[in-house]
């Protein structure tokens, strides 16, 4: 399985304006909604790839948010924009050891959260990406509410380091690993209309 693909396209707009509006008091958790002014440099970003990004946040990653989880979001994929010390870090990505771990996670979903929409198929439960961040940011603990794994539970496969706007499975278990000396890690997640898929597995490709 691929996990994730790096995509060449220049960032350095999208960098400065998040830096220059980024306040280290008010976003000092892992997940942070910072307003949609920013859309028109996305947009110019990934038009010419046919792409059109919806919602973004900003991601605040530090040393202790090293939480093996699964987003609960109703995008298959998201884009990471590196921002500040990603070449730093690393994204982790692991499978369940057995799929009866797998399933015993959805079943403890839905107990957890009766009454919302959950897939058996995907793991998920259908949260939109402001949904998902306000709740797994009460605890500056990304999926500690939600569907995460004891590291007993995974085996690694896979990991980047974000340098460039990246494509990414969220719905497979991650985790970002920070050095201590590395904060603020921050990183812009940004959902699109259109199914990603296609993009993961064949890259870009400019729209005539």
């Amino acid at each position: 399985m691929r996990y994730y693909r790096e995509l060449d396209i220049d960032c350095e707009e999208i960098r400065q304006a998040i830096l220059k509006d980024f306040d280290a008091e008010k976003m000092n958790v892992f997940w942070n909604t910072i307003g949609d002014e920013h859309l028109p440099i996305l947009e110019r970003m990934f038009n010419p790839y046919g792409l059109t990004p919806t919602d973004y946040v900003l991601i605040n990653a530090n040393p202790k948010s090293y939480v093996v989880h699964t987003d609960l979001s109703n995008a298959e994929m998201r884009i990471n924009i590196p921002i500040l010390n990603c070449d730093k870090s690393a994204t982790h990505f692991f499978k369940p050891k057995t799929e009866e771990i797998r399933e015993r996670k959805i079943q403890k979903l839905k107990d957890r959260w009766k009454g919302l929409d959950i897939d058996n198929n995907s793991s998920l439960m259908k949260l939109n990406i402001h949904e998902f961040g306000s709740a797994a940011s009460k605890t500056n603990n990304p999926g500690e509410d939600f569907f995460h794994y004891d590291h007993s539970e995974v085996e690694l496969v896979d990991q980047l380091k974000l340098t460039k706007p990246t494509i990414l499975r969220i719905k497979e278990p991650h985790a970002v690993a920070v050095l201590k000396d590395a904060s603020p890690r921050l990183s812009l997640t940004v959902e699109f209309i259109e199914d990603l898929t296609p993009l993961l597995e064949h890259g870009l490709e400019l729209q005539p």
